[in-house]
């Protein structure tokens, strides 16, 4: 809205708020106007919202990215490490709760217990 529209606006809207009648043409300027000026400040929360929004997709998808690539090492790491115990131990030398006694065998993830 330019300055000059707003001010007639705003001419009309002090004198519709102490209540005296508008003219049909002076109500219809006023409404409209006072309708752009609504969806003009609408525009400008929902834009800044939106933005907002945008930006925390944005680091949250930086952040998962982060954590899937670290998740991937530590996965690898555990693999080395089972691999590592598997190579260098059997199973009566492990501690008690990495070993299924009634079925002699390693308990790990694959395994589900």
């Amino acid at each position: 809205m330019d300055k000059n529209t707003y001010e007639k606006w705003w001419e009309l809207h002090l004198r519709a708020s102490r209540g005296e009648n508008l003219a049909k043409e002076e109500q219809d300027f006023y409404m409209t106007e006072l309708g752009k000026f609504e969806y003009e400040e609408k525009l400008k929360t929902d834009t800044k919202l939106l933005r907002e929004a945008r930006r925390n997709v944005a680091a949250l998808s930086a952040e998962h990215d982060q954590m899937q690539t670290r998740r991937e090492k530590l996965e690898s790491e555990i693999r080395a490490l089972e691999a590592d115990l598997n190579r260098h131990t059997t199973l009566q030398y492990r501690a008690p709760e990495m070993v299924d006694v009634h079925l002699r065998r390693p308990v790990d993830e694959k395994s589900g217990e």
